[in-house]
């Protein structure tokens, strides 16, 4: 079974262990594409690189590799993840008992051993947050994850707009939208060691931001319209640390005319 395995990467990873946990998989790898955004990593053997010259964000990083993949499978692995043995074989089995398939991910575990994401689900203030299950109808978190490639070629390219956080909650939307189906499972575990890849306030923005993105072009105006109050009441929290956030509002209601 042929799996290509993408890597993004911004420097703050330990690339060395990353691969090493590729390369160890019951299912050896076809190929991994690691992309340096906008960084010069250090050179691995038989592992294809692919030079930005400026950090374009996690989805422009992530469809360069799609774009370059030449598998039925792919794989879209952080530069902070340890893999077990048995992970790609594992989902790869999902896959192999259910052809409407589209997307399958392990659940992701701390270093300490707790469960740091099963999915992701929406809360009542319509804020995509991880949840440590997986219930039908909850989406993907990116962090560790095997896509069907022919998903991908009929639902597009991750959208290069969010360029940080929340694409994976657009693109698991739109993987349903195309009759594709999400699973997680939390037989087999990926570690994730949370490097400090983004600066805090950096990443609250982008969360902030692409919340509103994300409701907007997936379930429409009248929708995000209809349950403002209750979008804003989420916000609440974050502009109370961040008031300077409130300067992005205009541009939100622009995307409403």
């Amino acid at each position: 079974m042929e799996i290509t395995y993408i890597i993004p990467t911004c420097g703050f990873g330990n690339l060395k262990e990353t691969i090493g946990s590729i390369l160890n998989q019951s299912i050896k790898p076809f190929e991994i594409i690691l992309i340096q955004n906008g960084v010069r990593c250090e050179k691995f053997e038989n592992i294809r690189s692919i030079y930005l010259v400026k950090n374009f964000g996690y989805a422009k990083a992530m469809n360069l590799g799609i774009i370059n993949s030449r598998t039925k499978y792919l794989a879209f692995i952080n530069d902070d993840v340890l893999l077990p043995p048995n992970w790609a074989e594992r989902i790869i089995e999902e896959f192999e008992r259910d052809e409407k398939l589209g997307a399958c991910s392990s659940f992701i575990k701390r270093e300490d051993g707790s469960i740091q994401v099963g999915s992701i689900e929406f809360n009542k203030f319509f804020e995509a947050v991880e949840v440590p299950y997986f219930n039908e109808g909850n989406l993907l978190n990116f962090t560790a994850i095997i896509l069907l490639k022919e998903a991908i070629d009929k639902t597009g390219l991750l959208d290069e707009d969010f360029f940080s956080y929340y694409e994976d909650v657009d693109f698991s939307l739109r993987l349903i939208k195309n009759g594709f189906k999400l699973k997680a499972i939390e037989s087999v575990f990926a570690i994730h060691k949370e490097s400090s890849s983004s600066k805090v306030l950096r990443k609250e923005f982008y969360l902030f931001k692409n919340k509103h993105f994300t409701i907007i072009k997936n379930f429409g105006k009248k929708f995000y319209l209809k349950n403002l109050l209750k979008i804003l009441r989420g916000d609440i929290k974050i502009l109370k640390k961040n008031p300077h956030f409130l300067f992005f509002y205009p541009f939100i209601f622009l995307r409403l005319i």
